[in-house]
């Protein structure tokens, strides 16, 4: 049970008094999921018909492949605690007697999600969202998009590795990924951008 509300109790009716919501235990084989810690008020969206701080954070960790619960949700936690600067920390109740996965999926099928992903949205915002949810570095997730579109029919295809990672090397330039102080960023933000195998005398970039 997922509960994002800012009520004192999960009786939904009107007239209640104080404020926060109600802690509530899990029983045998259950998890209960809060928004905030018990007797907290959790943050809701400014903007009319928006989904809460706690849904935004949920919704795009829930998807995560092969992840247990327990790992997703303290995921969503940090998340959560980084948006609202430590206002609002999600809590959880649970008494699971055996793992649980809300997505599970083959390697196989990571990699056309990747594929799929990546050629529906060319973008540095698709491969940070990747990164973020599948735990793979950037040149990772664009090596895997390259290799899968050149199985398909008008892919690339490439004589020699090293030339298709210098073909994902200027990519990543081109998107606007920079090297910066000895590390990766994108906007100035730090990136797990990962290695490049490509002929280091062969010049990318004046």
């Amino acid at each position: 049970m997922i509960l994002d509300a800012c009520r004192s109790s999960v009786d939904f009716a009107k007239g209640f008094v104080g404020n926060g919501l109600t802690e509530i235990a899990a029983g045998n084989g259950t998890l209960i999921a809060f928004a905030t810690a018990p007797n907290k008020v959790a943050r809701a969206d400014s903007a009319e018909g928006g989904n809460s701080v706690y849904t935004k954070c949920l919704l795009p960790n829930i998807i995560r492949p092969n992840i247990k619960i327990e790992d997703m949700f303290k995921e969503v936690r940090n998340d959560v605690i980084e948006m609202t600067q430590g206002e609002q920390i999600p809590w959880k109740n649970t008494s699971l007697n055996n793992d649980f996965y809300f997505n599970t999926m083959t390697d196989d099928e990571i990699n056309e999600q990747i594929y799929q992903c990546i050629r529906n949205n060319y973008s540095a915002g698709t491969l940070l969202f990747l990164s973020k949810i599948l735990g793979k570095n950037i040149s990772e997730l664009m090596r895997i998009y390259t290799k899968q579109k050149s199985e398909k029919v008008g892919g690339i295809y490439f004589n020699k590795d090293e030339d298709m990672e210098h073909f994902i090397l200027e990519q990543v330039l081109e998107m606007g990924f920079k090297f910066k102080n000895y590390r990766w960023c994108f906007d100035d933000i730090p990136v797990q951008m990962g290695e490049f195998l490509h002929n280091p005398n062969v010049v990318v970039r004046e």
